[in-house]
């Protein structure tokens, strides 16, 4: 393959809290996520265009290399968790 090839692979991820309970309801709840969300997206590799927390939804638009989106996606959800 020659070194011309460019991959671009951008994804909105919008996910909700268990039972989508509204548990993340005061502003420094939101910031404390979205912080978490941010750091998570950008250790495992990709490169986060815009994020935002709800009461009770995230969401997280990435671009990330080719990579398994699953895992990726994953790991980001599974590390906002805590």
């Amino acid at each position: 393959m020659g070194k011309d090839i460019f991959h671009r692979i951008c994804l909105h991820i919008v996910w909700a809290t268990r039972g989508r309970l509204p548990m993340l309801e005061s502003a420094d709840q939101r910031q404390m996520a979205q912080r978490d969300i941010v750091d998570a997206a950008t250790r495992f590799g990709g490169h986060v265009l815009a994020a935002n927390a709800m009461p009770d939804h995230a969401h997280l638009l990435v671009c990330v290399p080719p990579i398994d989106l699953a895992r990726y996606v994953g790991k980001v959800k599974g590390a906002s968790s805590y």
